[in-house]
C-alpha cells in the first residue's frame, strides 16, 4: 500500500488485516470499523537505530543527541 492510511482503509473494507504502529492503529478506531489488538510475542519488539554519516561531521547539536540516545 502507498500509505499507513491506505492499509488502514483497506483493512475496513474487509480487503485483509495489517501490522501498523500502535498509534496509527489508535487513530482510526472511532473513524472506520476496525479493531486493533496488541501484539506481544518477542518477534513484534522493535529494534531501533540511529543512523548518521559520521559523528565527526554532526553538528554539536546532533552529536548531543546522539550521545544521549546511545546511552539510553
Amino acid at each position: 500500500m502507498a500509505s499507513l492510511d491506505a492499509l488502514c482503509r483497506m483493512v475496513h473494507v474487509g480487503l485483509g488485516i495489517a501490522i501498523v504502529p500502535r498509534q496509527v492503529g489508535e487513530l482510526y478506531l472511532n473513524t472506520l470499523d476496525v479493531a486493533a489488538r496488541p501484539l506481544t510475542d518477542p518477534w513484534a519488539t522493535r529494534q531501533l537505530v540511529v543512523v548518521f554519516h559520521a559523528r565527526e561531521h554532526l553538528s554539536a547539536s546532533a552529536a548531543a543527541l546522539v550521545g544521549f540516545l546511545c546511552r539510553q
